[in-house]
């Protein structure tokens, strides 16, 4: 399987520049990468993100393969963090739903800086 089948949701069409991009991995070859899983083993990404003591947003998309949205947004949600999940979307959501991204960015900046 190539990346670019799992990098973005069924139904969108990739870009030509991000599919000559990635046409050269391969979904084995990204997902085997053992350094999110070492990171993850000697202390959770969610974990160390609640502790910067500044508001963080997450965000995935609604079908990401590559990190499975529901299990993933309960967990920074447990932790303390924003999390939000864009329709539609798969793992590639600043390509596949810019507008929508920005808008959740944009949304989150000001909220954070009323908190100031």
């Amino acid at each position: 399987m190539r990346v670019t089948g799992t990098a973005f949701a069924e139904d969108y069409s990739v870009p030509t520049l991000a599919h000559r991009s990635l046409e050269r991995l391969t979904h084995r070859g990204v997902c085997r990468s053992t350094a999110a899983v070492e990171l993850n083993d000697e202390r959770a990404v969610a974990d160390r993100l609640a502790t910067l003591g500044e508001p963080v947003l997450v965000i995935w998309g609604e079908h990401d393969v590559l990190a499975p949205t529901a299990n993933n947004v309960a967990r920074f949600a447990e932790a303390g963090l924003t999390a939000r999940v864009i329709a539609g979307s798969g793992h590639s959501p600043l390509v596949e739903k810019p507008d929508e991204l920005i808008a959740l960015v944009a949304h989150f900046v000001t909220r954070a800086g009323d908190q100031d």
